[in-house]
């Protein structure tokens, strides 16, 4: 970033990766020196982000626009894969696996809120919104793994 980035802003950077490793730590994942393969963020949420200027309803707004985007893209993906799969039942087994998958989601990111500090604040609000974009990013790139690895389905 070049050096005439406002210092609010590199301040807000700072705060969204203390956030998502808050997210992480309170859903019992490991930090790792490497991260793992992550679904980019859009370049309008990373726009609004600078343009916010750290005002939690501004980056709510953020966030929740690059919410829709993912959820968007969620449905495409799952609409694909659906079609993708060779068998009934391997259909089935996605259709269940997702079900799960909504449910964990919402009571993951309760969890980083609730293990954040931050419940019934703002701030509670922006690590939930948070941990929702990226759970939403991370099953996208799960479902498009799934038609070359169908086994991934036969635990669900």
């Amino acid at each position: 970033m070049p050096d005439a980035l406002p210092t609010m802003s590199r301040h807000l950077c700072a705060a969204f990766a203390i956030l998502s490793l808050i997210a992480a730590a309170a859903v019992g994942r490991p930090v790792q020196a490497s991260a793992p393969a992550e679904y980019p963020l859009s370049s309008a949420f990373k726009a609004c982000v600078m343009r916010s200027g750290g005002v939690t309803a501004v980056l709510k707004n953020c966030l929740a626009a690059e919410h829709r985007l993912r959820d968007r893209e969620l449905n495409r993906t799952y609409k694909s894969v659906m079609k993708q799969l060779r068998t009934q039942a391997l259909r089935i087994r996605l259709r269940d696996s997702q079900r799960v998958w909504l449910r964990q989601r919402d009571q993951m990111c309760q969890l980083a809120v609730d293990k954040s500090g931050m419940d019934g604040g703002t701030g509670g609000a922006l690590v939930f919104d948070d941990c929702q974009v990226q759970r939403l990013g991370e099953r996208i790139l799960w479902l498009r793994k799934v038609p070359a690895n169908p086994g991934y389905l036969t635990k669900v």
